[in-house]
């Protein structure tokens, strides 16, 4: 069955405002609720350089109370969990988990003959031009950029964890000093000054992101700067095997380099992760189709680069239940 966890609590004190949830207790392990509302969502996952736009969710379905003038979901914490619970063949309930976490940044309900719903647009709390945060930035000339992105980090957003990964070559001449409103600014002058000092063909750049609470600063250099987070403790970013059996279809080309791939919704991936392809397991000839069917038409690592979690609980098709992830291969 379908998993998904939607809670909504109060910025100031944290306490639960509201829940919606497709299991009895909220967890992928509860037993499954048949009669739970339905729920759309989509969610994009991509650095600060190339932002894909806000996540948005509805949930149908929904008691008056959720839309009157008393319900006020905006400017509060959000999080949610998708997945699959154990039951179906090929479900894997270990792969379900937190795939959002942020701030409603509006909440708006409709009301149309007997049905209601709830619209939520949500965005990282990262901070806005309005409501900046203290993100400044001091970068000694002759240090590495890692060290000075670190900091800065610490400083703007102490409850997150960090995962920096870019090159060591990455070293200014001169000093470099200046203060960011948000991520989206701070990202865009990392990634332009990156391609600035390192020009050689096929580098990517430093790209930011921000995906459930972990700031993830990466390019796709083999060379990087130790991995850690805010709080000293390490996060994993070992590479992850795809399985065939997670495929929603076969991966196709949509740029120079770049796979698009279809999988099953799963919340253990991340920006800048290396993934393994499935590798070739039929042995015929190319006039012999219908076997490669059951194999992946790429093989070998790719880096993920964007990712994005679409889903309707009560849609029945595959493709309405998924995680599209964009991979950089041979990266």
């Amino acid at each position: 069955m379908r998993y998904y966890n939607l809670m909504i609590t109060d910025a100031a004190s944290g306490a639960l405002i509201k829940q919606y949830t497709s299991t009895s207790n909220g967890t992928p392990s509860g037993t499954n609720n048949g009669a739970a509302l339905n729920i759309e969502f989509d969610l994009p996952v991509a650095s600060y350089d190339a932002p894909m736009g806000n996540s948005y969710v509805r949930v149908w379905g929904i008691p008056f109370a959720d839309i009157s003038q008393s319900a006020n979901f905006t400017n509060q914490n959000i999080t949610l969990e998708i997945g699959l619970t154990a039951g179906l063949p090929l479900a894997n309930p270990s792969q379900a988990g937190l795939v959002l976490s942020g701030t409603v940044f509006q909440a708006f309900g409709n009301w149309q003959g007997t049905l209601l719903t709830l619209d939520l647009i949500i965005a990282p709390a990262t901070g806005t031009p309005a409501n900046p945060v203290n993100l400044s930035f001091n970068w000694p000339k002759n240090t590495q950029l890692s060290k000075a992105i670190a900091q800065s980090l610490s400083t703007a957003y102490p409850t997150y964890q960090q995962s920096i990964n870019i090159s060591s070559e990455l070293v200014y001449t001169e000093d470099q000093n200046g203060f960011y409103a948000d991520l989206n600014q701070f990202g865009n002058y990392l990634f332009q000054t990156s391609k600035n000092i390192i020009k050689t063909q096929g580098y990517a750049g430093v790209r930011l992101s921000v995906q459930n609470n972990v700031i993830t600063v990466t390019d796709n250099s083999n060379a990087g700067a130790s991995t850690s987070t805010s709080t000293g403790a390490a996060v994993s970013s070992a590479p992850i095997t795809l399985n065939l059996n997670d495929f929603m279809s076969q991966p196709t080309w949509i740029d120079i380099a770049t796979v698009q791939i279809d999988l099953v919704a799963r919340h253990d991936l991340s920006l800048g992760q290396v993934v393994n392809l499935p590798k070739f397991i039929a042995s015929s000839t190319q006039a012999s189709f219908s076997p490669f069917r059951n194999d992946s038409a790429f093989t070998g690592t790719g880096t993920i680069i964007q990712i994005r979690h679409v889903g309707n609980l009560r849609q029945l098709d595959g493709d309405s239940w998924k995680t599209v992830v964009n991979v950089l291969t041979g990266a």
